[in-house]
């Protein structure tokens, strides 16, 4: 507290600090992370670069609320609040992304503070929403990835081509889809990295949206087949 620290923007959607020489103030100890989260109470991972900390319980009730609600924003679904899949959520409507494509709209309707006009707002807003692969993709969480770079790297290859990089070898398959994505200007390999290991975590969820027929290609967008070779 009180050293001085230059803020910086990257990837068009993340703010960095970072100290400034001869800036840090004696005697003062760096803020110390939180070891437990507020939500859940799970240990609080902190990558490698210390830039990242995160709650390790993959089943924490706020990270998948805040998934689900990261998905509509990227998505740009209107009028569904972080309130509103908050309670969805605690009813046991809500427990994934997958779970929006298909509820009971009777329970949702019965729920206190909702009724038939909410849960019609709710339908209209997921049915006529147009699900092109490039904001899918930039709506997975995936660190230091911005959808304006999803769209970039969609340019040249398709999600659907990504995916099939997963039924390779898997001695060749990471490998293989770093080797391609970086091909995209902007994208180095540890972005590659963090690309790959989003997919492959989101691996179900976009297989559904591929299987279900929500997911589309822009009209913009154009891919070009990307070669390279494996050393």
């Amino acid at each position: 507290i009180g050293s001085k620290v230059l803020v910086q923007y990257r990837n068009d959607c993340l703010t960095y600090l970072e100290p400034m020489e001869g800036s840090r103030l004696e005697g003062v100890d760096p803020y110390p992370f939180a070891t437990e989260c507020p939500v859940c109470g799970g240990p609080v991972v902190v990558t490698d670069t210390g830039a990242f900390a995160y709650c390790g319980n993959p089943l924490c009730e706020g990270k998948v609320v805040g998934r689900i609600n990261n998905f509509f924003t990227k998505m740009d679904i209107k009028g569904i609040k972080e309130n509103t899949i908050q309670k969805l959520y605690d009813a046991g409507i809500w427990t994934k992304i997958e779970d929006v494509f298909s509820f009971n709209v009777n329970r949702v309707m019965h729920l206190e503070g909702m009724g038939e006009s909410s849960v019609n707002k709710i339908v209209k807003a997921i049915a006529k929403k147009k699900y092109y692969d490039y904001e899918i993709l930039g709506s997975l969480g995936i660190p230091s990835f911005s959808l304006a770079t999803a769209k970039d790297l969609m340019k040249i290859i398709s999600l659907e081509k990504l995916m099939n990089y997963l039924t390779y070898d898997e001695s060749l398959r990471q490998s293989a889809f770093q080797g391609a994505v970086m091909h995209c200007e902007g994208i180095g390999e540890i972005l590659a990295e963090n690309i790959y290991e989003g997919i492959v975590k989101n691996k179900s969820l976009i297989e559904f949206l591929m299987n279900k027929g929500y997911m589309c290609i822009a009209d913009e967008l154009k891919y070009d087949d990307v070669r390279y070779t494996l050393s």
